[in-house]
């Protein structure tokens, strides 16, 4: 049974979840689609990488958004719980949950190394960080998220569903504790050296080339353009792992701030209206992140922008290039005709270049 009323703040959330629901689906779809349907786009690693992470997206926003919108309607947990809170779809959302989370803080501190890579070694940068060895990371990644959200399904800690934010989180100390260390810090540290690393280069770079160019004439321009592409590849990674630090920070530092200000109950019901507002924007923030790199990352590549516009026009590489074929090879009406000598009877033999109209096959497959 769903709720008698609902007051502004979980009107608020129920239009909310729709608007995540609905722009992330469509985002994530068209970014998934045009890596499957686009080879120049599964070429390069960094793409590949985003890949991974719009892959954990795309199971935050199929199980986690509708889930909780609909916890929020109904007022409570959608299946059924036994009397202490559990239940084996909650330990599936939580396992789902907090592996996704592990999983983009990891992706993003391999993201930041990648780039390091491209700005330490721009020649050899191919030959280190090959797609491969971005596969067998990512794999490893995704394994390792796995297996830190997997204990309290062996009853080291628990999944219990929690009224505040209508999912299922860790409920205990001792695995909270262990969640933390393995999810949040080793990647955090890796994004911040990394970029400090990758600015002190970049100011270096731009000094080198800019006294370059004012040496030469020739080439300075390509200098300068290879140089501006350089680092606007960097600064739209960078606004991709801003955004998604800012909306994940808030849930894990509130996370870390419980672990060790042990509130006691009396405490926790004198500042429930605090606590609840932390809770509401933290939760927001961390809803957000599905689609605020996502959308950044599509406005920033055009690389990748291309590939979604040929999807939505309804093109793929085989038909765009059929295409390209068709219209090199039609003749117009009053095509010239050619003349030849039989070599049996010398008399003329005319003949006319054939088209692709006459090939059903080619002409039916240039159509979406």
């Amino acid at each position: 049974m769903a709720r008698d009323s609902f007051d502004g703040i979980e009107i608020f959330y129920i239009v909310y979840f729709l608007l995540i629901l609905i722009v992330g689906l469509v985002c994530h779809v068209l970014i998934l689609l045009a890596f499957a349907l686009n080879p120049s786009v599964r070429r390069s690693v960094s793409n590949l990488i985003f890949a991974s992470i719009a892959v954990a997206d795309s199971c935050t926003i199929c199980w986690t958004v509708p889930v909780s919108l609909v916890s929020r309607i109904k007022g409570k947990w959608p299946w059924e719980l036994n009397t202490e809170g559990r239940g084996p779809v909650c330990d599936f959302s939580g396992v789902l949950d907090n592996s996704v989370a592990v999983c983009s803080m990891w992706t993003l501190g391999f993201y930041a190394l990648d780039r390091l890579l491209y700005v330490m070694y721009p020649l050899k940068y191919h030959t280190k960080m090959t797609r491969r060895k971005a596969v067998l990371v990512l794999f490893c990644i995704w394994l390792y998220s796995t297996g830190l959200a997997l204990p309290p399904v062996f009853e080291f800690s628990v999944y219990r569903f929690s009224s505040g934010t209508y999912t299922c989180g860790i409920n205990g100390r001792s695995y909270l504790a262990l969640f933390f260390i393995g999810a949040f810090p080793i990647p955090l540290l890796t994004i911040c050296v990394s970029y400090i690393i990758i600015y002190v280069i970049a100011r270096e770079n731009s000094r080198r080339v800019s006294s370059l160019c004012e040496s030469l004439y020739d080439g300075s321009e390509n200098l300068m353009n290879k140089a501006k592409t350089h680092i606007k590849s960097t600064a739209v990674v960078s606004a991709v792992i801003a955004s998604s630090l800012i909306c994940i920070l808030p849930i894990f530092m509130t996370g870390l701030y419980f672990y060790i200000a042990q509130p006691s109950k009396a405490e926790i019901d004198d500042n429930k209206t605090i606590i609840s507002v932390v809770n509401q924007i933290c939760t927001v923030l961390f809803f957000l992140n599905c689609n605020a790199g996502t959308i950044i990352f599509i406005s920033c590549n055009k690389q990748l922008r291309k590939a979604i516009h040929s999807i939505l026009k309804c093109e793929t590489s085989r038909s765009s290039t059929i295409k390209k074929l068709h219209q090199s090879t039609i003749r117009p009406e009053n095509q010239r005709v050619s003349t030849m000598r039989s070599p049996l009877t010398g008399n003329g033999v005319t003949h006319s270049k054939s088209t692709l109209s006459d090939l059903p096959y080619i002409s039916a497959s240039a159509s979406c």
